[in-house]
């Protein structure tokens, strides 16, 4: 009865099987393979004991396969053990040291003291304060809506939450999601579990430091979408790209969203990071508020018809052990996302959901202010005629509207990280390693060459070593079995998502104690 009907499907993008297949028939199923997967009976029918049981038998082949190559759980686990020795500075994880919403701390405190009922289970698509506080959001901050395409919020316990279900709702065996490496590890995970085949988009690497950068090639990625024409389901897009911090312009983003109507696939817009760029002068472009059409003969659909975005308050409100995230999207996708989100975790934790929520509004508040404060400005100026003679007012009137469309702009936390990317940027060319450039999000990536040592060598180096700092090898952001399969043994993540005094403290520690080759 789990999944007894249906879950409603979008006209162009079919939903998973899974989502669509009544759960009789997949227990079914299941009962099957656990039969066949059971070890024969003794066939001498004799009195000999039978083997002790394989608590193995049980397993899905899925959890085996998972279990088996665990990649990024299996380097986490290191880097937390590496991290947890005495006197070592963690640059591994990225959890934010600072930043952490005061206001979404106390009124999360009052809900969960004030009212009995906000410790109790929320709606399963979300709490109503918070799922209105993330509609007002979007559009405080520049999303405008679109009455061509009907948008609804899905809470989820954690943007992590949020790209499981997405792809468990899009993917059947055999389909293909594609996404830029290096990568989140769990996109390939996430993708693998439901039968889809991962298929990478290599970034590369462009300039020498300090002005490394990462880029995309768009016509690697239109070779993507060619070698899996009518198996790709879905490309997901991180902006800022984790783990490189690139950000792509708005002229990127459009094309990129042009080859997805091309090739007709889903957008998964994960932009946790959309607020922690670099450039106040340049914000982020959101996937969604993109319009492209295939192509100049047909008019296709809207980009936003099939975007589905992600956020969490773990990035946005520097709350990252709340677990509480979203996805927005157009309303046929989410209703697939919202009866595979009931079914596993069913709702975020009420209290901390209202906590986010007041936040949000307060971030709405400040935005919609900002550009009342721009439109009135542009309203007071007093333009001219074309002779110089007297006022325009209909020319004032339209600067005035051009300013009230609200705007993504960089919060208070990437202030501070831009800082820490120069800091560090610099303790870690003084010590022999190359970092790349970034233009927003959580991280900076270093190339150690340099030093003689690959990756792994170095980070345990440097956590073991006289600099006492933990780092992440980034390996596993390559996929071993992906279109290149060279997986760069030279590369390094430092989360730089700290307080200015660690990073202070790191920076002096790696400059004084270089490692590999740069201590000769």
């Amino acid at each position: 009865r789990m999944l007894s009907r249906p879950a409603p499907t979008p006209s162009r993008f079919g939903v998973s099987c899974a989502a669509r297949a009544p759960r009789k028939a997949r227990t079914a199923r299941a009962v099957a393979r656990a039969m066949e997967a059971r070890p024969p009976a003794d066939g001498d029918g004799g009195d000999a004991a039978p083997a002790p049981p394989s608590s193995a038998r049980f397993l899905s082949a899925t959890a085996r396969a998972q279990m088996e190559k665990q990649g990024a759980s299996q380097v986490w686990a290191e880097v937390t053990a590496l991290a947890r020795l005495p006197g070592v500075l963690d640059l591994g994880q990225g959890w934010p040291e600072m930043g952490a919403s005061e206001l979404a701390r106390a009124a999360a405190s009052e809900a969960m003291l004030s009212d009995e009922h906000s410790n109790q289970y929320s709606p399963s698509p979300g709490a109503p304060e918070l799922v209105n506080a993330i509609e007002r959001y979007y559009r405080a901050t520049g999303s405008l809506p679109d009455d061509s395409v009907e948008r609804e919020v899905l809470v989820t316990t954690s943007a992590t939450e949020a790209l499981y279900v997405t792809l468990q709702a899009l993917c059947d065996p055999g389909d293909e999601v594609v996404f830029l490496e290096p990568f989140f590890p769990w996109y390939k995970s996430h993708a693998r579990i439901f039968g889809a085949t991962p298929r990478t988009v290599r970034l590369r690497e462009e300039g020498v430091a300090p002005n490394k950068r990462f880029r995309l090639r768009l016509d690697d990625l239109r070779d993507a979408f060619v070698a899996g024409a009518g198996k790709t389901k879905a490309f997901i897009h991180c902006n800022p790209h984790n783990p490189t911090g690139l950000m792509f312009s708005e002229t990127e983003t459009q094309e990129i969203a042009r080859l997805c109507a091309e090739f007709d696939v889903v957008i998964v817009a994960d932009e946790v990071y959309e607020r922690c760029t670099f450039d106040e002068k340049t914000p982020m472009t959101r996937m969604a508020d993109v319009d492209v059409a295939a192509s100049t003969t047909e008019p296709g659909i809207a980009t936003r018809a099939r975007t589905l975005v992600v956020g969490t308050a773990s990035k946005l409100l520097c709350l990252s052990g709340w677990r509480v995230g979203w996805v927005v999207g157009p309303k046929p996708l989410i209703a697939a996302l919202k009866t595979i989100h009931a079914y596993s975790t069913f709702c975020a934790p009420t209290p901390l959901q209202l906590g986010v929520a007041a936040a949000l509004e307060k971030m709405a508040d400040d935005a919609d202010a900002a550009t009342r404060a721009r439109a009135t400005e542009s309203a007071s100026r007093s333009p001219t005629t074309t002779d110089g003679t007297s006022h325009d007012v209909s020319g004032r009137r339209e600067a005035a509207f051009a300013c009230t469309r609200g705007r993504l702009v960089p919060d208070a936390v990437a202030e501070i990280i831009a800082s820490n990317v120069a800091v560090m940027s610099r303790a870690l060319t003084d010590s022999g390693v190359a970092p790349f450039a970034p233009s927003g999000g959580y991280f900076l990536v270093a190339d150690v060459s340099d030093t003689g040592l690959d990756a792994t060598e170095y980070c345990r180096a440097l956590a073991t070593g006289p600099a006492r700092v933990a780092a992440v090898p980034m390996d596993v952001f390559f996929d071993a079995e992906g279109p290149e399969k060279d997986v760069p043994r030279n590369l390094v993540r430092f989360a730089v998502c700290k307080s200015s005094e660690t990073i202070g403290k790191c920076a002096e520690a790696i400059r004084n104690n270089p490692v590999g080759a740069a201590r000769k």
